[in-house]
């Protein structure tokens, strides 16, 4: 999770980007994917977050670039 000089902290996990805006108290508000979900607890939310990311890492992290095989002709010119 990243964290800005306003108490916003943004996480992404995956296809969704989270945010959560620390208010006061241990209270933030969470936002996925740009849409308000509710309040919720500041601590329990961000270890959530940050364990979602670990894990989305850890499963991804084999990932490479497609291999672009060369363009052979479909016509046979040896006969």
């Amino acid at each position: 999770m990243i964290k800005d000089d306003h108490h916003r902290y943004i996480g992404c996990t995956g296809r969704q980007t989270v945010r959560l805006h620390y208010r006061s108290d241990n209270v933030c508000e969470l936002y996925i994917n740009g849409e308000f979900k509710g309040l919720a607890p500041f601590d329990y939310t961000a270890d959530k977050v940050r364990q979602l990311e670990k894990k989305w890492l850890h499963a991804n992290r084999n990932i490479q670039p497609y291999k672009f095989k060369d363009i052979r002709p479909f016509i046979d010119i040896t006969v």
